[in-house]
């Protein structure tokens, strides 16, 4: 393909990238709703849905960076980039994933 569309072509349009658009296993994915329909009670927003998936995903990881560590990436996402509490909790739950932090991850920043 990059022999056809040759250096600095345009991709987007290329016989291999429509061919590929159109298959289902490219847009294929359990989070997203392909139906067209909006359905109140469907299992929650695309967020809802993500939230759940992260939370099976990493339900048994254990973090392998000390707690002091942890805390400090929290604080800078926090104190540099202006994290909300939300968004924390969301962060906390991915870096103190698993049984073994189970504590840390019901804190909640206020």
């Amino acid at each position: 393909d990059i022999e056809e569309v040759g250096v600095g072509g345009q991709f987007l349009i290329s016989d291999l990238t429509l061919d590929q658009l159109y298959r289902e296993a490219f847009f294929a994915h359990p989070l997203f709703d392909y139906n067209g329909k909006f359905v109140p009670d469907d299992g929650g927003s695309i967020w809802e849905r993500a939230s759940r998936r992260v939370e099976e995903l990493t339900r048994d990881y254990s973090s392998p960076l000390p707690i002091p560590v942890q805390n400090s990436l929290i604080s800078l996402f926090r104190d540099r980039f202006g994290f909300e509490s939300d968004e924390l909790s969301l962060l906390q739950g991915l870096i103190f994933a698993g049984e073994k932090h189970d504590k840390q991850r019901r804190f909640r920043f206020g």
